[in-house]
């Protein structure tokens, strides 16, 4: 099905996670859609409700997503690494106990 909320943006980038999916533009938007259980749409907060419209995340920019499960991962242009979502059993390598981020967090 094509998704007309896109057709004014290039989506130079797909990345599926398990109840979601991130995308990023040719500027190095990210827009998310989905689930927001445990932050992964990365704008602040946590909802049970579903986003059905992508989602920008306000004033960020990468050149390369990732992500699997319910973690997203991003490069900034700059080379540096930021995380947000799960990190249960610290997969975001945050070095906190912090169960779910729900703003990208520097890593590195």
């Amino acid at each position: 099905t094509q998704i007309p909320f896109f057709d004014d943006k290039a989506i130079n980038r797909i990345i599926p996670r398990t109840r979601g999916t991130g995308f990023t533009d040719a500027n190095g938007n990210i827009w998310n859609v989905g689930d927001n259980v445990r932050g992964e749409i990365g704008i602040g907060n946590k909802a049970t409700l579903i986003y059905t419209t992508p989602v920008q995340l306000p004033g960020f920019t990468t050149s390369t997503l990732s992500g699997y499960g319910d973690a997203v991962f991003a490069l900034k242009p700059d080379g540096t690494l930021w995380a947000w979502g799960s990190n249960s059993s610290g997969a975001l390598g945050t070095g906190t106990d912090v169960t779910d981020v729900t703003s990208p967090i520097q890593i590195k």
